[in-house]
């Protein structure tokens, strides 16, 4: 994930470029590597070698005009042109920009999205094509040329070092920053796996216009998006009510944006991929299909285990959804009567027990509540219907994810915890004395039989 403290320092860089006149994104990146060509020159030249501005001005004319073009500042604003250039480094504008292994970002995803781009090639349509949040899949880019055209497709990209970077790698490419709400397309690609911190507002708001005002009576969508942005998480719940509130919204939660679209027609989750892909089609629909679609270790094949259709007001209805609850639900799991909660446990170790018995994203307290949870009949029938769906120990603890166990009083949950974690260090003790004992005997044994040597 990009910090929000680089972004901000890139974005300060961009808007610096700007108020000295350079505002095409090709033509600030191709600034930021005259400065450091500039900057190479006067290193090679010895730790001594200093030059004034007059002279650092002269040695860009002399020797970057040729590979960088003509230099668009004059020499009074010079000097704040190469400090600016150096106040992010290149690393960073490329990192900010295409997050997630650079230009790799996103192929993790070829099994999921190949079948989509496939689709709509397929269909030899010629409507425009929006590839929106395009950083969250740089590495797709230059397929998605190939496929469709640079005069069909719009890519837009979050933030501005987005679009600068890939201004300068794909020139023929038509990329913007801002969404193009008074344009509507025949098909859309929104990705969005949490890669920048921003991410409620940004993703939701995104969401907004997209559905509002971007897709074409006729057109299709596919949404790929973090599955933790579709469990509670009391944090980001506050950030998008209020949110809510701003923006004059009134759903309840805001993925109810998408459930109450009768486009939308079916909700895929990828295991592992800890992605949902949510897809909008040209007709209306009264219920969604849903399933669990694994990609296996070799990437050749995907296994689909699809679920029995729901009608969306169930959906709307229901408290907490998620395609884990349903799939329980539909294997005839009842849950124990009260409130439950959802804490993530993702972190996968190399386990040799149970395979929740690991690193966990969580506190203490909370860690060993859920450990204890999945020793009883409820947790060991989850565990049963979970491997059901699952091949690999990254899909079950994905699945994982959307366990919900119930909320204990307060008195009684700090009980629980202490009886485990004293279990544990109990037993952790007693392992340890064992151990001891037998490395004594193993010791003696070793005597015994070196006298009769």
């Amino acid at each position: 994930m990009v910090s929000q403290e680089k972004l901000e320092r890139i974005n300060a860089l961009i808007a610096g470029y700007e108020a000295l006149g350079v505002d095409d994104p090709e033509q600030i990146f191709n600034e930021l590597m005259r400065f450091r060509y500039i900057d190479q020159l006067i290193a090679s030249k010895g730790k001594e070698f200093t030059v004034t501005l007059d002279e650092l001005y002269t040695l860009a004319e002399e020797e970057t005009v040729k590979d960088y073009g003509k230099i668009p500042f004059p020499k009074e604003s010079f000097g704040k042109a190469y400090q600016l250039a150096f106040s992010a480094s290149l690393f960073e504008v490329i990192e900010g920009a295409i997050a997630i292994e650079g230009l790799a970002a996103g192929l993790d995803l070829g099994p999921a999205l190949t079948p989509v781009l496939t689709a709509w090639q397929a269909e030899k349509g010629k409507g425009k094509i929006l590839c929106a949040h395009v950083e969250e899949y740089g590495g797709y880019v230059e397929e998605i040329l190939q496929r469709f055209g640079a005069d069909r497709v719009v890519f837009q990209a979050e933030t501005k070092a987005a679009n600068l970077v890939l201004r300068r790698l794909f020139p023929q490419a038509n990329i913007v920053v801002d969404l193009p709400i008074t344009e509507q397309f025949e098909h859309i690609l929104f990705i969005h796996r949490g890669t920048f911190e921003d991410s409620a507002k940004s993703m939701i708001d995104s969401i907004a216009m997209l559905g509002k005002y971007c897709l074409s009576p006729e057109g299709t969508a596919s949404y790929f998006i973090d599955v933790r942005a579709f469990y509670d998480d009391p944090e980001q719940e506050e950030v998008w009510k209020e949110y809510f509130k701003k923006e004059g919204f009134t759903e309840k939660r805001w993925a109810d944006f998408f459930y109450k679209n009768r486009r939308l027609t079916s909700i895929t989750e990828w295991l592992p991929l800890e992605v949902w892909q949510l897809s909008f089609s040209k007709e209306e629909s009264d219920k969604i299909a849903l399933k669990f679609a694994e990609i296996k270790e070799d990437e050749d094949e995907v296994i689909d285990k699809k679920l029995i259709p729901l009608h969306r007001e169930r959906i709307l209805e229901t408290e907490h959804f998620s395609l884990v609850d349903y799939a329980l639900a539909c294997c005839s799991y009842i849950p124990p009567k009260g409130d439950t909660t959802l804490v993530y446990a993702w972190c996968l170790d190399e386990v040799e027990e149970a395979p929740w018995r690991h690193t966990w994203d969580m506190d203490a307290k909370n860690a060993a509540l859920w450990a204890a949870f999945m020793d009883t009949k409820y947790g060991k029938q989850i565990n049963d219907i979970l491997w059901s769906f699952a091949d690999t120990d990254e899909s079950y603890m994905q699945l994982l994810m959307g366990v919900r166990r119930p909320i204990l009083p307060a008195d009684v949950a700090d009980a629980i915890a202490a009886m485990y974690w004293q279990g544990i260090t109990t037993y952790e003790r007693e392992v340890q004395t064992a151990e001891d004992k037998w490395q004594e005997e193993q010791h003696k044994i070793v005597e015994a039989m070196e006298k009769e040597f």
